[in-house]
């Protein structure tokens, strides 16, 4: 391939992907850092979550055992 027709493929390329991609999204509110005032978390809820998680630390034990020895 002649290096001028390289040099037009690569210029068409480059023509074809020029566009850039735009995400549409929601205008921030001015002043804001992303976080809501009244987002609130209860820590009661995350110690539930975690004792709930802890209790499937035996069965994912026991599955990997068989696998493994499987």
């Amino acid at each position: 391939m002649p290096w001028e027709e390289w040099e037009q493929l690569k210029h068409e390329a480059a023509q074809r992907h020029s566009s850039s991609m735009q995400l549409n999204q929601v205008a921030p509110e001015p002043g804001g850092g992303g976080f809501s005032e009244d987002l609130k978390t209860d820590k009661g809820a995350w110690v539930s979550a975690g004792e709930g998680v802890t209790g499937l630390k035996e069965g994912i034990t026991a599955a990997l055992a068989k696998l493994i020895s499987g």
